[in-house]
């Protein structure tokens, strides 16, 4: 009786590892979107440090990336991927405007002088 039970598993195991190893030999395993690969990819990374789509920061210790006409876009999740592919280059040109929007708010920060008062200048 066990040696029918271990067959079958041996068997099975068998047969579920071949296939198994034949549908990734295939690239059938992973159909989820795709993050671009910068060792396989000649594709720019933009370096973006705000999501195109939702304006927040992204985490650029794991970011969500997104190729897009020879560029790589980070996102902050993957939801913000899908709304990305269909309209591109509005987000695109919405991620422009943020980024102008803080460079300008650091440059004026750093240019001011004068007496700078408040908790986290003391």
């Amino acid at each position: 009786m066990f040696k029918k039970i271990f067959m079958v598993l041996v068997v099975g195991e068998i047969l579920f590892g071949f296939i198994g190893s034949s549908f990734a030999m295939w690239g059938m395993c992973d159909m989820g979107p795709k993050k671009a690969n910068a060792a396989q990819s000649t594709a720019e990374k933009v370096g973006n440090k705000f999501c195109p789509v939702t304006g927040e920061a992204v985490d650029m210790k794991n970011p969500v990336t997104y190729e897009y006409k020879g560029k790589v876009y980070n996102l902050c999740c993957k939801a913000c991927v899908k709304d990305f592919k269909k309209d591109p280059k509005k987000y695109i040109e919405k991620l422009e405007a943020t980024e102008a929007k803080e460079d300008t708010k650091h440059q004026d920060h750093a240019g001011h002088s004068g007496n700078h008062e408040g908790p986290h200048h003391q």
